[in-house]
């Protein structure tokens, strides 16, 4: 969310009782902050149907589009690393000033090189104010490397990935990065095996929405052209619906109330036509949506 006017159009809708789904804002530090801070808004504020989330940054491109800031060069256009948006400085500056705030941190981070400095940033807010439930989060996390992963094992990030990129945009990705690069590429298997927190994300509209699609991606690594992109990184069925479900609402303070269908838990869930985890994780697309249930109330019905 950019402007007041934004924020207050989601307020209204839900005052109507016209969201349709539940609302955890991003609020991009640059516009929104100092505004909320003045007024003691802060990660968390609001109710189950719209609640301020994460202030966030962008720091670099895509992967696909080669501008997603890498600390060597693209294989494939020699001289091109990539852009950053912010410097190490300023990314230090925000962070710091939006934790001290009480915001949870989020970031786009895609390349190695803006990972490492989102990293950084993070690192150097937490030694100024210490948190140990900070849940601060890296939006794609996408091109790591084995000092990547260590960092965010040890400062408790949250990856938010999101597997139909893999489907969508693997072939390029495959053209940009190397071998032992596409290697740590959203690297799900690694974040599990490692204890990091990895959600299922779907970045829409850059990629397509569907869960079903998210889903296969995440267990198979299949591209649309039908390569695999580090198969080896592959996750469970089990494990690919935690990331969309608890995973989910842990990344936004929420796993007490929704993630997982249990007594006393939010009534959101989906009805599909099969059982995601008995068919091959290749066909899951074929499965419908039968039924999709907020708040105890039936949104949809095919």
């Amino acid at each position: 969310i950019r402007t007041s006017d934004e924020f207050a159009a989601y307020q209204e809708l839900a005052a109507a009782g016209e969201l349709p789904v539940r609302v955890y804002t991003m609020m991009l530090i640059d516009d929104t902050l100092d505004a909320l801070a003045a007024l003691g808004m802060r990660t968390g504020w609001g109710d189950h149907w719209l609640r301020i989330g994460p202030a966030k940054l962008f720091q670099d491109g895509s992967g696909g589009g080669r501008t997603a800031a890498m600390s060597v060069d693209y294989v494939n256009d020699p001289g091109n690393r990539g852009i950053t948006i912010y410097s190490q400085e300023e990314l230090n500056e925000r962070f710091g000033r939006a934790h001290a705030a009480g915001f949870q941190l989020a970031a786009h981070a895609i390349g190695d090189r803006a990972i490492t400095m989102i990293l950084d940033a993070y690192e150097a807010a937490l030694n100024a104010a210490p948190k140990a439930d900070h849940r601060f989060r890296i939006e794609h996390c996408g091109m790591c490397t084995p000092e990547i992963i260590d960092r965010l094992a040890r400062l408790a990030m949250i990856a938010v990935p999101q597997p139909n990129f893999i489907h969508e945009l693997g072939d390029s990705y495959l053209r940009n990065f190397t071998p032992e690069q596409i290697a740590l590429a959203y690297p799900n298997r690694t974040w599990f095996d490692r204890g990091i927190v990895a959600v299922g994300s779907s970045d829409v509209p850059v990629v397509d929405c569907d869960v079903r699609t998210n889903l296969r991606s995440a267990v198979t690594r299949l591209t649309v052209t039908g390569q695999r992109m580090a198969a080896e990184q592959g996750v469970t069925i089990a494990e690919a619906l935690r990331m969309f479900t608890l995973h989910g609402a842990y990344a936004s303070f929420a796993e007490r109330d929704k993630g997982t269908i249990t007594p006393g838990k939010l009534a959101d869930l989906v009805v599909l036509s099969g059982d995601p985890r008995a068919i091959p994780a290749e066909d899951l697309p074929s499965l419908a949506v039968e039924m999709t249930v907020i708040d105890g109330r039936i949104a949809y019905e095919a």
